[in-house]
This record gives C-alpha cells, structure tokens and sequence, in this order.
C-alpha cells in the first residue's frame, strides 16, 4: 500500500494575539478530521498547534497534491475561522481570508508539506473505532494519537 504523510498547518485566528487557538476551534479541526477518518478519506489524522498555528497530520493513500485532501484541511480551518470570528478572536481567518485583520504580511497561506512511502498493509482497518459513531446525544470522544511506527499512526479513542 502506497501511504502519504501531509502536514497542512495555518493561522486561522488566536487567543490574545498571537498566542494559541482556542479549544473550541481545536475542536472544530478536530471533528472535520473525524468524519474524514470515518468516511475513509483518511487512514488515521492528529490536529495540534504550534503558538497559533493549527496543524492537521493526516495518513491517506490519495498521494501527494490530493485535492481531496486539501479540500478537508481547508474545510477543517474554515470551520476554526468561523469559531474564532463568532467568539470574537485574534486575526480569524488571516491565512484564508483576503479581510482578516492580522497585524502583519497575510497572502502566504496555508503552510503544506507531503511525503508518500511504499509499506505492508497491516490488515486492519482503522476506521473500526468506536467513537466513529457514537450515540446521537453524545459528543464525538476526542481523537488521542500515539506513534507505533514512521509510517502509521494509528488512533484510538479514550477510555
């Protein structure tokens, strides 16, 4: 199986300048990355953030450049943008929006970074989590990552 790492980060907005996302716009990255998991977009995803840039680190077998992709990652900030803008916060939107306050040079973008590897399958199907579908009046358990190998990083629901 031909896997692909993509990193895509960007500065959709912060708590106090610029500091960190909120959690409530963690949140929204993290749900869209969620759903691509449980759709099969995505083999596995873990979203974090360095200061107030928010990055999603996403395994996927669409390859390097997958439109696909990069539609979620922008989806996924576009859903944080609309999370800061209501909540009132720091530069919303300043590496998606031409109108995003910011305080410094915008127009760069999202930040993005691909690499594609050969690997055995491992035979089993990531997406058979059970917070995948989890009971209508429940909130989606957080998505909590660890590293077993380079090439897959495999995710697991808490408790």
């Amino acid at each position: 199986m031909r896997l692909t790492l993509s990193v895509i980060k960007a500065d959709v907005g912060s708590v106090g300048g610029h500091t960190k996302p909120s959690s409530r716009m963690m949140a929204a990255v993290e749900g869209e990355v969620a759903k691509a998991i449980c759709k099969g977009l995505l083999i596995d995803g873990f979203v974090c953030h360095t200061g107030d840039d928010i990055a999603i680190i996403m395994t996927h077998t669409r390859g390097e450049g997958s439109s696909e992709i990069h539609q979620l990652a922008w989806k996924a900030f576009l859903a944080a943008t609309s999370v800061a803008r209501t909540s009132g916060l720091y530069g919303a939107g300043q590496d998606l929006l031409a109108d995003a306050p910011s305080g410094n040079i915008r127009g760069a973008g999202p930040g993005v970074a691909c690499s594609a590897s050969t690997t055995a399958s491992r035979g089993r199907d990531p997406r058979n989590h059970s917070w995948c579908s989890p009971p209508t009046n429940a909130a989606p358990a957080p998505i909590t990552c660890r590293s077993t190998s380079p090439s897959l990083i495999p995710c697991i629901a808490p408790g």
